[in-house]
């Protein structure tokens, strides 16, 4: 009897780590996905580009890095290299826009980001600083913060299941801290999900050299503001016309700039 006893518990410890066990793996391979596969052509391009790079010919490797791009490499390090050909070749603008897709794309690559805030200062561009919220839930991409929601949510259903069936047997107080755990988690993704995408959708960065924000869609039109390249500006999306699309400044001015002067991060 005490055998079978012993056997039934095995048993239900199985039944209850087994599901988990296999829940944290996938979420492990989903969240460790972030690289991009290529071909042996595409990797060829890649040292290509590289070798161009380290022989100080920026161009040619500029032309590589878009290569890539036009054939849906969309890997950190493709931007990331990109975009320091780009500031090596004084342009700035796009240099600016390549670092900030490689920090979308890795977010956890410090380095990228001082690359980014480096650029900025050094050109006299403002920063953006974080509040103490966003820090918390900037600690992770939105992809990771789904994908770890989403594991919690799939383990505490799990275990509802398997208590409802009688295979295991929790306290009243451990399903209230699963359950406000899992709420957690869910406000953080949605915060994450928010603040992130607030900081790149309709974002966009201002590519030439000689830009200036006018109070109407034509090119006579009286100037409100120069702008310089690597200024982030938000797009009015509903206000375009002809060549020209409306833009929103950080100080609060709104004018018109030319589609060509810009480029979108997001």
């Amino acid at each position: 009897m005490k055998k079978l006893f012993n056997e039934m518990n095995r048993r239900k410890k199985v039944v209850v780590v087994a599901p988990i066990i296999i829940v944290l793996l996938i979420g492990w391979i989903l969240l460790s996905s972030n690289s991009v596969s290529s071909n042996s052509e595409q990797e060829q391009i890649f040292q290509e580009a590289n070798q161009s790079y380290q022989n100080e010919d920026y161009e040619q490797a500029i032309n590589h890095y878009k290569e890539l791009l036009t054939q849906d490499v969309q890997g950190a390090h493709v931007h990331n290299n990109l975009a320091s050909s780009y500031l090596h070749t004084g342009d700035v603008g796009r240099s600016i826009v390549h670092f900030e897709k490689a920090v979308q794309l890795d977010h956890y690559d410090s380095d990228i980001r001082r690359n980014l805030d480096r650029v900025r200062k050094d050109n006299d561009l403002e920063i953006v600083k974080l509040s103490f919220w966003q820090d918390v839930t900037h600690l992770l991409s939105v992809k990771h913060w789904i994908v770890l929601t989403s594991l919690i949510c799939i383990i505490l259903s799990a275990l509802l299941v398997l208590q409802l069936t009688k295979q295991i047997n929790l306290s009243l107080n451990l399903h209230l801290m699963l359950t406000l755990v899992t709420a957690g988690f869910a406000v953080l993704t949605i915060t994450s999900v928010r603040s992130q995408q607030d900081r790149v959708i309709n974002k966009a960065i201002v590519i030439n050299i000689d830009s200036s924000l006018r109070v109407s869609p034509f090119t006579g039109a009286d100037e409100i503001v120069a702008l310089r390249p690597g200024e982030v500006v938000t797009i009015d999306s509903k206000q375009e016309h002809k060549t020209y699309i409306k833009v929103n400044l950080s100080s609060g001015k709104s004018g018109w700039l030319k589609t060509n002067e810009i480029e979108t991060i997001n």
